[in-house]
């Protein structure tokens, strides 16, 4: 697992869809190390933003609740990420960042999961971690009226928004699958067994990022890999494939459909609107 180049790595995506799962897996490449770099919401507090106060360009961070801060802000942040390492975010398709990613050659690696799975573990994550901007409203919510509130959105009383729906997530998220040489992951496809997935596919997988960062894996690297993984992130839960059937009921099933089901067929997830 040897190479003399060096990437810089960037794991995007929805919330909830496997970004610490990706972390782990590249946490045991020896080439690369992770480096800390807020690339999401809380961007919006960086001091930098008080230098920069250019807004003639934008971006945005965050994709449960998207935040504009001045384009050079998000400049300055990925310059710094360096060498041999990678970094997690949560950033919408955004054509200016796309080509400001490529320009520093940062790789990025997109992962995407079962939009539906994402739902219960974000209910899960937000009910469960005090300091979560939804936290104090999902906490006077039964389990149902949480779940239906990730998928909706949520909004104050006066109709101000306060989180996406699920179908606002992906619209501005998905646009990165279909971006130039942009390597999407399933988070179904990296689980492997342990999580009720495929260890081969989890296998070719793990390849298939050493071949978009440059960096040979072989295949029993891999599966040593896939191996040491499961588990390890901070807010990882039980990281299972369909854990959203124990959970969606007619009601839910039929407002999802509504929102999002040709989101499910698109991605892979399902074939039609019968299930």
């Amino acid at each position: 697992m040897k190479s003399s180049i060096k990437p810089k790595i960037l794991i995007n995506s929805l919330p909830k869809s496997g970004t610490n799962l990706v972390t782990s897996l590249l946490d045991q490449i020896p080439e690369l190390k992770f480096q800390k770099i807020t690339l999401n919401r809380n961007l919006r507090l960086h001091p930098v933003n008080f230098f920069y106060q250019d807004w003639s360009e934008v971006s945005f961070v965050g994709i449960d609740q998207p935040v504009k801060i001045p384009f050079k802000t998000l400049q300055y942040i990925l310059r710094k990420l360096q060498d041999g390492c990678y970094t997690s975010g949560h950033i919408p398709y955004q054509e200016n960042v796309y080509a400001l990613l490529q320009s520093l050659d940062i790789r990025i690696i997109f992962v995407i999961r079962d939009p539906r799975d994402i739902i219960v573990s974000q209910v899960h994550h937000v009910l469960n971690r005090k300091s979560h901007f939804l936290h104090q409203t999902y906490k006077r919510l039964s389990e149902k009226q949480c779940l239906m509130t990730a998928i909706t959105g949520c909004q104050k009383g006066n109709g101000d928004k306060i989180a996406n729906s699920i179908m606002e997530k992906l619209d501005i998220s998905l646009p990165w699958i279909q971006a130039k040489s942009v390597l999407t992951l399933h988070f179904e496809d990296i689980i492997g067994k342990q999580g009720g997935g495929d260890t081969e596919m989890q296998k070719q997988a793990i390849i298939g990022i050493g071949r978009h960062i440059d960096i040979n894996i072989n295949a029993s690297e891999a599966a040593s890999i896939g191996n040491q993984a499961f588990g390890r992130g901070n807010t990882y839960r039980r990281g299972q494939i369909g854990s959203w059937q124990q959970k969606f009921d007619h009601e839910l099933k039929d407002i999802f459909k509504e929102k999002v089901g040709n989101y499910l067929i698109e991605l892979g997830y399902e074939k039609s609107y019968d299930w």
